[in-house]
């Protein structure tokens, strides 16, 4: 995209918790290129009443108190809109790990406990538009003025979530959610941008030893950037016990560029894109676009997995978090088009 205009951090909303299982629907300020949007929770989450704490899982803690985040675009004619994220607060967390090399955790280093008691969080869920790790980070922010509407939807969590079989009060009414955003003016000699989509889905697994092709789960038609997969067993604990293997991945015309990777080989090559130190367990990004370069997308990706379940029948899961990008054409007389 060439030379941009300094970026602007900003806080743009400070909105009251809406209590668990209520929704957070937060209109978009206009303007420039939206480069990534960081919310915080803040403030005291108050655990009274019950008898029993429950069982801890091991989704991310506290970030769980958030289930899931949608950006939701209404295009003003040119640029696609529709659901331009649908992720859940455990894939923003884990993507973090590979977008700046570690994990954003909690400020305090606070985790909750199904125990009677008062807890301080201070928790950042920063959901991306500009990727780091492309070549042009700036190719994929959100061209505002692209859409007559932006939304951010959040999806607040019940307590009980996090601890099946708690039976106690969880009051938020002393949480607040900042939102802040960073955004840029573009650059005078370019204003077209691609436009970055993200998606989660969940895929039980029902029994041992089953493969898969995750084409079935993913959308049709459309480029692929990479899909990060999260193996998870009882409680939702990341493990290393549920990937067995990838078979195949192949490209759009049937052709084949990874075969029979072993998930050790896929944490060999990651230990690149991640601190030292810093766990990977159940993660295993699968890259389509050699480089994160946006001229090397895949449609319609084949790949072909092998799964266990060490957890038993349906206590194992799989999450495809993928990240699709649609590039614009630019016409000789200037105008932006998407196919």
């Amino acid at each position: 995209m060439g030379a941009v205009s300094k970026s602007s951090w900003k806080r743009r909303a400070r909105i009251a918790h809406p209590g668990a299982g209520n929704t957070i629907t937060y209109e978009i300020d206009k303007g420039g290129f939206l480069e990534d949007i960081m919310v915080v929770a803040r403030g005291i989450v108050r655990v009274t009443g019950g008898t029993s704490n429950g069982v801890a899982t091991a989704d991310y803690n506290p970030q769980a108190l958030v289930s899931k985040f949608e950006v939701i675009g209404n295009s003003a004619g040119v640029y696609p809109g529709g659901m331009l994220k649908s992720v859940l607060s455990s894939s923003v967390h884990a993507r973090v790990a590979f977008d700046d090399k570690e994990y954003l955790g909690d400020l305090t280093g606070a985790t909750l406990s199904g125990a009677i008691g008062n807890y301080t969080i201070k928790t950042p869920y920063q959901l991306r538009f500009a990727l780091p790790n492309n070549p042009e980070p700036n190719e994929t922010s959100l061209f505002t003025a692209g859409y007559v509407g932006l939304q951010l939807v959040i999806y607040c969590g019940q307590g009980t979530d996090l601890f099946p079989g708690c039976d106690r009060n969880f009051d938020f009414s002393g949480v607040t959610f900042d939102i802040y955003d960073r955004r840029n003016a573009g650059s005078p000699n370019k204003t077209e941008v691609a436009v970055l989509f993200e998606t989660d889905q969940i895929i039980p697994i029902g029994g041992a030893n089953d493969s898969w092709n995750l084409r079935d789960y993913l959308r049709k038609n459309e480029p692929y950037l990479d899909i990060l997969v999260m193996a998870q067993t009882t409680n939702h604990a990341l493990s290393d016990s549920v990937l067995l293997e990838v078979k195949t991945v192949e490209d759009e015309k049937s052709v084949p560029f990874m075969q029979g990777i072993d998930p050790d080989a896929l944490k060999f090559r990651q230990f690149r894109e991640v601190n030292a130190g810093q766990s990977t367990t159940g993660l295993y990004r699968i890259p389509l676009a050699e480089d994160f370069m946006l001229s090397q997308l895949i449609s319609n990706p084949a790949i072909t997995v092998n799964v266990a379940n060490p957890g038993g029948a349906n206590n194992d899961r799989l999450i495809l978090s993928s990240r699709r990008v649609l590039r614009p054409t630019v016409a000789k007389d200037g105008s932006v088009s998407f196919a």
